[in-house]
């Protein structure tokens, strides 16, 4: 009983995948994400100092704003669709293989319903039982009567 409340030992993850994976990481996550939040930072200045040094056309950097503050909600968007497609998904798997377990489920309705009546007309049964008695006697009563 004793040896049911003991912790397994810690274990400790790999050195060498450890690091290859803050590596990918580093690369795959934070350079991209760093490289591509400057380049937005810059546009973001680069149509400031043109508005308020009227040097620029302000009708492309207008677009340009446009176009930086469309480009989070398309992600967003694609992140929706792509959620809906997985459930779509899912809920198709679930609907091929909902057959199987409607007609285990239905079996094991059909089993109780089975035996509930089989309990129900062994629970009537002496009652049904002396309503024949009683009516024999009665028909008995009537023609000897």
């Amino acid at each position: 009983m004793a040896d049911e409340h003991i912790t397994p030992p810690f274990r400790e993850r790999n050195p060498i995948t450890t690091q290859k994976h803050r590596h990918e990481v580093f690369w795959q996550i934070t350079v991209p994400v760093t490289v591509g939040g400057a380049l937005l930072m810059l546009i973001a200045i680069g149509v400031v100092i043109a508005y308020f040094a009227n040097t620029g056309d302000i009708a492309k950097w207008a677009s340009t704003s446009v176009i930086i503050l469309i480009v989070p909600a398309m992600f967003i968007g694609l992140i929706l669709i792509a959620t809906s497609a997985g459930l779509v998904f899912l809920v198709t798997r679930a609907l091929s293989e909902a057959p199987y377990f409607a007609r285990r489920v239905q079996d094991i309705t059909v089993i109780i319903a089975l035996r509930i009546n089989k309990a129900s007309d062994a629970s009537a049964e002496p009652f049904m039982r002396l309503h024949q008695f009683t009516a024999g006697v009665r028909a008995l009563w009537r023609r000897s009567g």
